[in-house]
């Protein structure tokens, strides 16, 4: 049995309504999406710069070794 969607029995009447509060509702989550992404790319900056700074001093340690 196919589940039936929740505007299934919407007025037609009501639908550009809808339309636009769905519209609002993906600008909404989509800016949502996007600060998340930015704070999580802000907070993994000081791992990021460890990294590297680790990467580094095995490359030092390395090439003293040869």
């Amino acid at each position: 049995m196919a589940e039936e969607n929740k505007y299934e029995r919407l007025p037609t009447n009501m639908l550009p309504q809808v339309k636009e509060q769905i519209q609002q509702r993906i600008e909404a989550l989509t800016n949502v999406v996007k600060t998340q992404q930015e704070a999580l790319e802000k907070s993994l900056q000081g791992v990021k710069d460890q990294l590297e700074e680790a990467e580094n001093d095995l490359e030092f340690v390395e090439s003293r070794m040869t």
